[in-house]
């Protein structure tokens, strides 16, 4: 309501009128006080509707004023250093960079200026209450007038007008009974001030630019319907009729739940309704920019092209080629249909590549109208609907807005308003679709010409003329700017069907699938790349690139870290007790494929799987960063109040940016010198909306939607993160830090361990997306690391509570009611929750491993103890988080309490198991349960780790008594199981240690007697096997206690589609024969070895070394004698080998099957509530 109104209880009682008196929920309302906020805007919400709750915007008037704002009392009391007054919420600051002279500087100038451009930008329904109806001609209407003028141009592609309600305030309670109805009383109002528009002199320019613009304005209706969708009159009494008072409230808070809706019903149309997670984020960044430039209009698609989510599907990708073209090219209208006739050949040649990798049957072009025809179309509609932009032109100005966006009429860049009506182009979707999809056609046709002309296999044919299409596609796409410069963040722009993931030195990033078919294949999941495939001619590098991927047939291996604060430093001493344990040969962070860490732990995180320091450089690092970021402000208490943090921000940015490179991009810089793709995860909070992500420097397939976190991939690759900024995010912990905003794209971080201190939950979130083709199996191991443990025998201190500085002489001249509403602000919450986070991280951890080793997960009887938990307990108090002091004392208890910790060599055994993977070459055809295959290094050949691994292996040999050797396990589990040694010989290990080459001498061959019989290989280090995991009552109590290799123990023939032996049947009959059956070999029918009857499977273990060198057809020696040199004799006899299953899968089929431990980690596959506004 305008400033000079009295004081109005009316926000308050509109929130309450929905309210039911009976719920125990009490709307948040400020309390009564007489008064005025004068430039403030206080916010309420009411959640009557629990999928829509509206959050209402209570401003004093449109005008403002000089009276300085009574929340910011306090900061008068510690400008002058008295005393700590009360907390105020902690809200982000906003710099405005433009306020450069006292007029800018002034409160009204804010209130005038500023907040319309925010408030009429983003409202659904404006209410503006009055009390004198005489004033709306002189007054209140100039004032609506110009509060939208001074707005309607300061966005663009804006998708709904506010909707305006006068509130007539204390109206006399005689007038006719017609009178309240909102339709009478509106048309009243404005047929009295129908031609008030031509007798206010204040708006005659106003009407003077709307009829240059050709908008001739006649009546008072149409002025105030050409800045708002809509105008409503609604009149309350004055005092006395306290019925009708309760009526008109009532029809008051339908008449905004009515318009709210119809806002939202258009913007749904449009698909442009925030819900509550979209909409603090759009708000914050048009909040950001007109703090940095005032008079430049906030563009919504531009910022929907910042949160453009992964594409999930072929029209997602074709939609990211078309605007990558459009975004780097002549945006003239006339040439659109030009721009999308260029990428129709690659589009028909990625049409060909993608039916052939996924083996789609049927001819190209049959295939193009049936099965890509749709997600052409999709892709072709929503450009034009959102992205293309109107042809209007006036001036030489062009109309930046889209069709769907269109609302205001035709916008210039600069946001001026043209001219109003409706969406124009020359290209129209409708008739250009169809000699699109011919054209398309065409070119398919052309290239399969092409392909006749030479006699090879087509799965190898595609790709190659594919990547001819590509290559000469973005050479000549634009002559002025090279191949480079078309870059994608979430498309890869070889195949456009794929996520992209692998950085290429000339900036370019690939799928896995374009890596593997344009790559030389190296085995054990490397692949070298000569060039890129995008522009071969300029990117011919002297050594090729080396990419790794994950085996396919090898299990993962996770490394979670807790965040601590200087107690990160416990981490580190386990980690570099498990390097010892492995002599030092290999780097700790290599024997894992994903580490996620929190807060400090996400510190150490990027330093070992990002840069790559060993585990002393960390050490070193995180000391020096230590020391330099907790760095105290003169009075520390009183800091926190005037600074938001207890240590100052720069040292700490400083000391991160010497740590971790200035410039080193956290995703999309090519690292040289390392083939090893360790993926690393972050855990932060988004500051603005409390809501908990993760930086990475990854990308994965799969949707998202339903996950309890947002992971953070911006569109433009000059958008994201660096290692540096990562490691401030993970660690702004609120109270200690600021929160870190990243330049580029204004977004406020905090401490991840707000939400996520023991990030167990997500590291396995995570691991499930980024091997989907083993999210089912269980990790190889899951180590989790804590930084420190109260001692369980002292007695519990109670929890360490945070609270705001307050003094009872501060407390004594606040008014009672200012107690009620300053209360905790979040950063107090959200430290004392990091506190108390400390108390549950091993909970978390105990919720986790009950969750994934329940028998829907992973049976017991596979229990390894893959889930290791290694933690310090304290014997006094832990050190607090910022105790820099204590760091060097805490690093030597932490050592000397883990070096007698039998997991230690747990840990590090299981690591170097996992280092080893079965590989299948061949079934038995048959349907008999029997394969073959060999077992490889997950390290590269002639790298220093497979040395390192050798030189590990040698260190257990006892003399000529023990080697260290794996074991066959089939029908695992089972009282049929039989075991079969494997000694690794010692040339083997030899080659190891100075080729850097493994290779057993000879294959293995297995059988089951079903098919969901388990199967499991393992090895053995020492001679007198595990014993710091027994199992009581279980099989593992009477057998060597081994250590299982990657990927197992699994079901090897499950998913092989094999069935049962069957008795063969004559056929008989005139049936004719298959082309070429004549010549072609019979599979060889293999003997299933009988299993002879033991009294105990320890009777069944037998050594492979004991038997004979030329064994009978169908004795155990069989497992391992042959080489299978005889397979080329016999083709047809083996097929290649599908994924197969393992033990410990779930029992759904939902990638996110199993209950979330922790209630801040509840999923929702439900879409987001929409909030009204």
């Amino acid at each position: 309501m305008d400033s000079s109104s009295p004081y109005t209880t009316l926000p308050e009682v509109v929130v309450n009128a929905g309210h039911d008196p009976e719920s125990k929920y009490r709307p948040r309302v400020p309390p009564k006080s007489p008064r005025l906020t004068n430039a403030l805007v206080e916010s309420m919400t009411t959640c009557e509707y629990y999928l829509r709750p509206i959050l209402y915007a209570d401003c004093e008037g449109m005008t403002g004023g000089e009276a300085r704002p009574r929340g910011l009392a306090c900061r008068d009391k510690l400008d002058n250093a008295k005393r700590p007054a009360q907390f105020v919420k902690n809200k982000l600051r906003k710099k405005i960079t433009w306020a450069d002279n006292p007029k800018m500087q002034s409160r009204e100038y804010a209130v005038t200026s500023l907040f319309p451009r925010i408030l009429y930008t983003f409202s659904d329904v404006v209410v503006f209450v009055l009390r004198e109806v005489r004033t709306f001609q002189t007054d209140v209407l100039v004032q609506l007038v110009n509060w939208a003028a001074m707005s309607i141009d300061k966005s663009i592609n804006q998708p709904t007008r506010p909707h305006i309600i006068i509130v007539v305030n204390a109206t006399d309670a005689s007038i006719e009974e017609r009178q309240w109805d909102p339709d009478t009383a509106t048309c009243g109002l404005l047929d009295d001030y129908q031609h008030s528009v031509y007798q206010v002199s204040a708006l005659r320019d106003t009407l003077a630019r709307l009829s240059m613009l050709g908008k001739a304005i006649t009546t008072t209706k149409e002025l105030l319907e050409y800045y708002y969708s809509s105008v409503t009159v609604v009149r309350i009494p004055a005092k006395g009729r306290y019925m009708k008072i309760d009526e008109q409230i009532g029809t008051l808070h339908n008449l905004i739940g009515t318009k709210c809706a119809m806002s939202h019903a258009q913007k749904k149309k449009i698909r442009m309704l925030l819900n509550a997670q979209m909409l603090p984020q759009y708000v914050d960044a048009a909040y950001d920019h007109f703090s940095r430039r005032l008079d430049e209009p906030f563009d919504f698609v531009e910022e929907a092209r910042r949160h453009a989510p992964l594409p999930q599907d072929f029209s997602g990708h074709i939609l990211n080629l078309i605007l990558s073209m459009y975004n780097n090219y002549d945006h003239r209208r006339s040439r659109v249909k030009d721009l999308l006739m260029k990428p129709s050949r690659p589009i028909a040649s990625c049409i060909m590549l993608d039916a052939t990798r996924d083996n789609t049957q049927g001819t190209y072009s049959t295939l193009l109208r049936n099965t890509y025809y749709d997600p052409l179309w999709v892709a072709l509609r929503e450009f034009c609907d959102y992205w293309l932009r109107c042809s209007f032109e006036k001036d030489g100005q062009e109309c930046r807005n889209a069709k769907n966006s269109h609302e205001k009429g035709h916008q210039a860049p600069t946001g001026k308003v043209l001219g109003r009506g409706d969406y124009k182009s020359m290209f129209v979707a409708d008739d250009f679709f169809p000699v699109w999809i011919d054209e398309i056609d065409e070119h398919i046709k052309r290239l399969e010409e092409g392909a006749q002309h030479y006699d090879r296999d087509e799965s190898a044919l595609i790709p190659k003329t594919h990547i001819e299409v590509m290559a000469d596609f973005y050479r000549n796409a634009n002559p002025g700017r090279p191949a480079s410069s078309f870059k994608s963040n979430l498309t890869c722009l070889c195949c456009v069907r794929e996520i992209p993931e692998n950085v290429l030195p000339c900036g370019h990033i690939l799928c896995k699938a374009c890596v593997q078919v344009y790559g030389d294949n190296a085995g054990q999941g490397l692949f070298r790349l000569r060039h890129c495939p995008l522009h071969p001619r300029e990117t011919s590098w002297p050594q090729p690139v080396l990419i790794k991927f994950k085996p396919e047939e090898a299990g993962v291996r996770v490394l979670c870290l807790d965040g601590g604060g200087v107690r990160g430093i416990v981490e580190l001493a386990i980690l570099q007790a498990i390097e010892e344990a492995l002599g030092y040969h290999i780097p700790i962070q290599n024997f894992f494929d994903l580490i996620v860490g929190t807060s400090t732990g996400g510190i150490i995180a990027l330093g070992l799987g990002v840069k790559r320091w060993s585990v002393s450089d960390c050490i070193k690092h995180f000391k020096d960063l230590c020391g330099d970021a907790f760095t105290s402000r003169p009075l520390k208490t009183l800091a926190v109040v005037s600074h938001r943090s207890f240590y100052k921000t720069k040292p700490l940015e400083r000391a991160l940016q010497s740590a971790f490179n200035e410039h080193s991009p956290l995703y999309g810089g090519f690292k040289s010198g390392s083939s090893t793709a360790i993926r690393v995860a972050v855990t932060s909070t988004l500051a603005t909306e409390n809501r908990p992500v993760i930086l990475s420097n990854y990308n994965t397939e799969g949707e998202r939607d339903a996950l309890p976190y947002k992971f953070i991939r911006p569109r433009d690759p000059a958008s994201e993160l660096k290692i540096r900024e990562a490691a401030r995010a993970t660690a702004a912990a609120p109270m200690y830090f600021k929160p870190f905003v990243q330049d580029e794209t204004m977004a406020a971080y905090t401490d991840g361990a707000v939400h996520h201190n023991c990030p167990a939950f997500v590291a396995d979130y995570e691991r499930r997306l980024l091997w989907r083709d083993v999210s089912d199996w269980a990790p190889d191991i899951f180590l989790s690391i804590g930084t420190g443990l109260r001692n369980a025998r002292v007695a519990p201190q109670p929890p360490r509570v945070i609270s705001p500085p307050s003094s009872r002489r501060a407390r004594s001249k606040s008014p009672p009611h200012q107690l009620s509403i300053s209360g905790l602000s979040y950063m107090w919450r959200a430290a004392n929750t990091i506190i108390d986070d400390q108390l549950n991280c091993e909970e978390i951890w105990r919720k986790y491993h009950a969750k994934t080793t329940a028998p829907g997960q992973i049976d017991s009887v596979w229990d390894e103890g893959r889930n290791i938990r290694l933690n310090v307990e304290f014997e006094r108090e832990r050190p607090a988080l910022d105790k820099v002091e204590e760091l060097e004392n805490t690093e030597r208890y932490a050592v000397n309490m883990i070096k007698d910790d039998l997991r230690i060599d747990e840990v590090a055994s299981r690591l170097v198991a996992s280092c080893f993977y079965f590989e299948k070459i061949g079934i038995d055809y048959t349907g008999q349960y029997k394969c073959t295959g060999n077992i490889h290094c997950r390290f590269d050949e002639g790298s220093r780790d497979i040395k390192g691994l050798g030189h590990i292996l040698r260190d257990r040999i006892q003399g000529t008594t023990f080697v260290p050797s794996f074991f066959l396990d089939e029908n695992y589990g089972s009282e049929d199981q039989r075991q079969y040694e494997v000694p690794i010989p010692t040339e083997t290990i030899d080659n190891m240690c100075h080729l850097g080459f493994f290779k057993l001498p000879t294959s293995l061959n297995i059988d089951a007697s079903h098919l969901s019989s388990m199967t499991r290989l393992s090895l053995c280090l020492q001679p007198d096997g595990y014993h710091y995991h027994q199992r009581q009552g279980s099989l593992h109590n009477s057998t060597k206690l081994l250590v299982s290799i990657s990927g197992f123990p699994r079901e090897l023939f499950a998913q092989d589609n094999l069935s049962p032996p069957q008795p063969q049947e004559e056929v008989t009959g005139d049936g004719k024969e298959l082309a070429g059956s004549e010549n072609m070999p019979t599979p060889p029918q293999l003997e299933v070895p009988m299993p002879v009857k033991k009294e105990s499977v320890l009777s069944k273990i037998r050594s492979i070394s004991q038997l004979s060198l030329s064994p009978k057809l169908g004795s155990p020696a069989e497992k391992v004698g042959e080489n299978w040199d005889n397979k080329e004799t016999a083709p047809g006899a083996f097929q290649e080998h599908r994924p197969s299953m393992r033990a410990g899968r779930s029992s759904e089929s939902s990638l996110f099957s199993f209950e979330i431990a922790d209630d801040r980690l509840e999923a929702d596959s439900r879409s987001r509530d929409e909030w009204t506004h």
